[in-house]
Parts: structure tokens; C-alpha cells; sequence
């Protein structure tokens, strides 16, 4: 019999194929040992997570689980509302915040007026005065704009 052949059976199986199908590289008992060495395998991973660290099987408390279980839901519940908390008060601070920037920059506009003025009543007195001279710009403090 060649590989992707199937047995003469009357009865068709799953998949609309033949019961006696065999798959292309295996016969069917290699087919069967395959599929059990599989299982095997998650079954002895299964095993190997719940062994405990003397290589016994642990038993699983039902009790303690549902007792964690409740731990974790308080947790998870009071976790919840200190992120609504925070998220309220981050909202709080980024709008107290916005307000701070326009404070601020309107008080930029206010002293920027105010050294302007302040430099015209200088040019005013120094032109009564009688003197030609003319204040220099440099030596005035640097704007508060940066």
C-alpha cells in the first residue's frame, strides 16, 4: 500500500474520506502512536505544573483557591477605584495646570508692557532733561518670554 492510499472499507469516515484512509509518511498504527505520544506529552506537562517542589503532586486546596480568589477580587476592586481616583485628579491637575499657563502668560504681557512703558517715561525724562543720549536696550533686563 503507498502513502496517501486508502483501504477498500464500505464505510467513509470524518472528513468524507474512507475509514481506512491513511495519511501521506504514515501507517496507520504510526498514526495512533503519534497522536498518543502527543498526548503524553500534555499530559506530563499538565503533571509537571502541578508537582510541588518535592516532586509530589500538590493537592489543590478548593477552599484556599476560593479564599485567593476573594483576596484578589477586594484587590482588584479597590485597585479600580484609586485609578478613578487618579485619573480624576490627573484631570483636575492638567486643567489647573492649563489655567496656570494663561496666568502666566498674561503676566508675561503685563511686565513686557510694563518695560516698554518703563522704557518710554526714561526717554522722556532723559529728553527734558536735555540729554541726546539714548538707553541701550542690552543693558535693560532680559524678557521673561523664554
Amino acid at each position: 500500500m503507498q502513502n496517501g492510499d486508502h483501504i477498500e472499507d464500505d464505510c467513509a469516515g470524518a472528513g468524507g474520506r474512507p475509514s481506512g484512509y491513511v495519511p501521506s509518511g504514515a501507517t496507520g498504527t504510526t498514526a495512533v502512536r503519534e497522536q498518543l505520544s502527543s498526548v503524553k506529552k500534555e499530559l506530563d506537562f499538565i503533571l509537571q505544573q502541578l508537582r510541588g517542589p518535592g516532586g509530589q503532586v500538590q493537592r489543590i486546596d478548593l477552599q484556599e483557591v476560593e479564599r485567593l480568589v476573594k483576596h484578589l477580587e477586594v484587590d482588584r476592586g479597590e485597585l479600580a477605584k484609586r485609578c478613578q481616583r487618579l485619573a480624576e485628579e490627573n484631570q483636575d491637575l492638567k486643567e489647573a495646570n492649563r489655567h496656570l499657563e494663561v496666568d502666566l502668560s498674561a503676566a508675561r504681557r503685563e511686565l513686557e508692557n510694563a518695560r516698554r512703558q518703563l522704557r518710554h517715561q526714561q526717554i522722556d525724562l532723559q529728553l527734558k532733561a536735555g540729554t541726546s543720549e539714548q538707553p541701550e536696550a542690552e543693558d535693560e533686563q532680559p524678557s521673561a518670554t523664554a
